[in-house]
């Protein structure tokens, strides 16, 4: 079999659990069901730091970041952005960037520091409130992620690897069946459902969270024949994933190995998910441009970012598109606020709208923060429209 485009990479798409807040907005403060949500993304490791403090347990990644070689310039998010202590400081750039939501996910370490061994930490608890409170304080619809990445190390010392790292699909939630091509080729390796099981899972989840930065070209090495390599990946069955053809890139390269800039991708995956999901609710949950430039970089680098700017111009205009052609996509949310801690590449990669200063921890905007806050201006109004008559449809 030849190469077909698989138009999706998605950073932790599988592993993160979204739930939308919307039932803590009081009338007042609710956004209507038609309202498009523009916001930021973070994750609480990358973003928070104070790793101890208020009854805050450790999680695997604050052991694993302290271990040499596991990061790429030895750092660690011991402070990261400092989040935790400068919560109102980043709502207020939150606010003047005019998004409506801001995506973030919960420390499981800070509100059970044992997992499911101790006590709530009422510390983390209020946390959490006070930055909720912040967020509906100024019109910003919390969007939580229940668990990215972080877990626990309670629960890594007892259980190791408990959790699974395959790649879990949707037709479950959908259909109450796994695709019928896994039934044939891996099928004594699924869970069986009952049928009680299977009517309770059809339909049941409320929307489909994408996080998309990149396109692939996708090879089936069950078919086909594929050559041993780094891209070639295996989870009861093999496939083979390239970013050229014939030595022909699948879009403009970047500085980071596995970002290219490719927006025909964000149509297709969405325009897939709508076709085989019955276009159920969509939200883009990340996408973002990353510069693999360093601390050490020139000013005109670390603040006149036009390749971000092309990047989401691009994507963003491609998500209208699919709107346009009835896709039901009902937020973007850009990776990242900030520069932060990106997992293993440390502070090496930068994603943010604002510079940040790890010494000083100052934030500074970026020409691609006023550029997606003149976006949402000019473009809010009619994207409003459109998602009015794909909800009354």
């Amino acid at each position: 079999m030849g190469f077909s485009i698989l138009a999706v990479k998605m950073k932790s798409a599988f592993l993160q659990l979204l739930i939308s807040f919307s039932l803590l907005l009081s009338p007042c403060q609710s956004l209507s069901p038609q309202t498009f949500l523009f916001g930021t993304a973070s994750s609480s490791y990358q973003f928070e730091g104070a790793p101890l403090a208020d009854g805050k347990g450790l999680s695997n990644w604050d052991v694993f970041t302290h271990r040499s070689g596991g990061i790429t310039d030895g750092s660690n998010a011991d402070i990261a952005v400092d989040q935790y202590h400068r919560y109102l400081e980043d709502v207020d750039l939150m606010e003047d960037l005019n998004v409506n939501s801001y995506r973030f996910s919960i420390s499981w370490a800070r509100v059970l520091p044992k997992g499911r061994f101790g006590e709530v930490n009422m510390g983390g608890i209020n946390y959490y409130n006070n930055l909720i409170d912040a967020l509906l304080l100024k019109g910003i619809q919390p969007f939580v992620t229940l668990c990215h990445y972080d877990i626990p190390q309670e629960l890594e010392d007892r259980y190791g690897s408990f959790v699974s790292h395959e790649f879990q699909f949707l037709e479950p939630l959908i259909f109450g069946r796994y695709p019928r091509v896994m039934e044939e080729h891996v099928g004594n390796m699924l869970p069986k459902f009952s049928s009680n099981e299977k009517v309770k899972l059809k339909r049941s989840l409320d929307f489909i969270g994408i996080n998309h930065y990149a396109s692939y070209y996708v090879k089936d090495c069950i078919s086909s024949y594929c050559a041993p390599g780094q891209w070639v990946f295996r989870s009861h069955g093999t496939f083979d994933l390239r970013d050229d053809k014939d030595g022909v890139p699948l879009g403009e390269t970047t500085s980071l190995v596995w970002l290219n800039v490719y927006p025909l991708g964000m149509i297709n995956v969405i325009n897939y998910l709508r076709d085989r999901y019955n276009n159920t609710p969509m939200y883009i949950t990340e996408n973002g441009f990353g510069d693999g430039v360093g601390q050490n970089t020139t000013n005109e680098l670390n603040y006149y970012d036009f390749k971000r700017i092309d990047y989401m111009d691009a994507h963003l205009n491609a998500v209208l598109q699919t709107i346009r052609n009835g896709a039901d996509v009902r937020g973007y949310f850009v990776w990242s606020l900030m520069d932060n801690f990106e997992w293993n590449d440390g502070y090496t990669v930068k994603f943010g709208l604002y510079h940040v200063n790890f010494t000083t921890q100052k934030r500074s905007p970026r020409s691609s923060a006023s550029w997606y806050k003149n976006f949402i201006q000019k473009n809010s109004h009619n994207i409003n429209k459109l998602a009015k008559l794909h909800q009354a449809a």
